[in-house]
C-alpha cells in the first residue's frame, strides 16, 4: 500500500515538473506578446468662453504636456471628450484606464492610453 502511494505521488510530481518545464517564460514588463507599448496621460480641459474641449498629453519625457495641434500648429478644439478619444484612437492609441484626480476620484476627463511603439506619430 505504501509503495503504491509513493509511486502515485512520484508520478504526479514528475507530471507537474514536465508541465512546468514546457511553459513559455513570462513576458517582460511593458511587453505583451513581444510588442512594446508607449503610454500617455490625457488631460481634457473645457473652454470657458465657448463650447469645446482641448487635451494635453503627458508622456513622461518632458515636464509640460503637449496639446493636440492641427496641421497649422494651432491647438485643436473638439466638440466633446468622445471626439478627443476618437481622434487619438485614429492615431493608434487605445484606452487603458481612467486616471484618478488629486483627491483620488476617477474623472471622465483624465485617461491613460497606450499604443504600439511602431504606430505613426
Amino acid at each position: 500500500m505504501k509503495q503504491t502511494l509513493v509511486l502515485l505521488l512520484l508520478a504526479f510530481g514528475l507530471n507537474l515538473t514536465a508541465q512546468a518545464q514546457g511553459q513559455a517564460p513570462a513576458e517582460p514588463p511593458g511587453q505583451v506578446n513581444s510588442q512594446t507599448y508607449e503610454y500617455v496621460k490625457v488631460f481634457v480641459q473645457s473652454k470657458l468662453i465657448r463650447n469645446g474641449y482641448t487635451a494635453n498629453l503627458i508622456n513622461g519625457r518632458s515636464d509640460d504636456g503637449n496639446s493636440i495641434v492641427d496641421a497649422t500648429g494651432k491647438t485643436q478644439e473638439f466638440s466633446s471628450t468622445e471626439a478627443i478619444l476618437n481622434h487619438l484612437g485614429s492615431q493608434g492609441w487605445e484606452f487603458v484606464a481612467y486616471v484618478p484626480d488629486d483627491e483620488g476620484k476617477l474623472s471622465p476627463r483624465r485617461y491613460l492610453m497606450r499604443r504600439l511603439t511602431n504606430s505613426p506619430l
